[in-house]
């Protein structure tokens, strides 16, 4: 069966809400839409937050890429967002990536919200991403 839990299978579908804990206590909450692609964003949200240091509105507006097509039937293509500029398109295709060169503002790559604690003022600020409709909200 395809949705087994056993290896060389895929699941039928990758629900995958996340959380990000700082020295063991909630420091946001995040998920996004997009299949196979989800941990792919929520990979990128957080290398840009936390290793780029970016807010959580300029993450969400980064450009961004999943590997693997949009149908998930083709694991050797990487479709990336337009916005990545054309210097480094040509790069990965040169590296021998199957690159599929995608909107702008693509929405094969997720929609993301995310709200985090700001622990210096002790509040939260939330976004959503521009890709799509959506509203941030957390009380």
């Amino acid at each position: 069966h395809p949705n087994a839990l056993a290896g060389g299978k895929r699941p039928f579908h990758t629900l995958a809400p996340a959380m990000a804990l700082r020295d063991g206590r909630f420091a946001m909450a995040f998920g996004t839409r997009g299949a196979h692609g989800q941990p792919q964003t929520h990979v990128q949200l957080l290398n840009r937050i936390v290793d780029q240091g970016m807010g959580i509105a300029e993450a969400l507006a980064a450009p961004r890429w999943i590997s693997g097509s949009v149908d998930g039937l083709d694991p050797y293509t990487l479709r990336i967002e337009s916005r990545f500029g054309s210097e480094t398109i040509d790069a990965l295709a040169r590296m021998g990536h199957r690159v599929e060169v995608g909107d702008a503002w693509d929405h094969a790559v997720g929609h993301t919200n995310a709200i985090a604690v700001d622990e210096a003022g002790g509040f939260f600020t939330a976004a959503t991403d521009p890709r799509a409709d959506g509203a941030a909200a957390g009380w």
